[in-house]
């Protein structure tokens, strides 16, 4: 896609924040703009949302079985949760976002 990209823009390529979707607007129209974005949209939110999975288990595992946290981040609930890893993750993420 990126030689695609070259080949339609050019050197104008590095005037564009998007230029994927410039190119897929120029080549087929505004839908391939519109797809291209919705696209990008749908792949960023699959990787929040597979990471606010991810990120909770990964901490609890480095505090239980590494030993490279302390162990109270790997405390789990009764429903096998770790729920101070969970709401560590989510204070981290929310700072990074703010």
């Amino acid at each position: 896609m990126l030689l695609v990209a070259i080949g339609i823009l050019g050197v104008k390529m590095g005037n564009y924040s998007t230029p994927i979707a410039v190119t897929f607007q120029k080549a087929v129209g505004e839908w391939g703009y519109v797809l291209v974005i919705a696209g990008m949209l749908i792949s960023i939110f699959g990787v929040a949302f597979a990471s606010s999975f991810n990120t909770p288990a990964l901490i609890a595992s480095l505090a239980t079985e590494h030993s490279m946290l302390p162990s109270w981040i790997g405390k789990k609930n009764k429903h096998d949760a770790a729920w101070v890893a969970i709401l560590f993750s989510a204070v981290i993420s929310a700072i990074l976002i703010t």
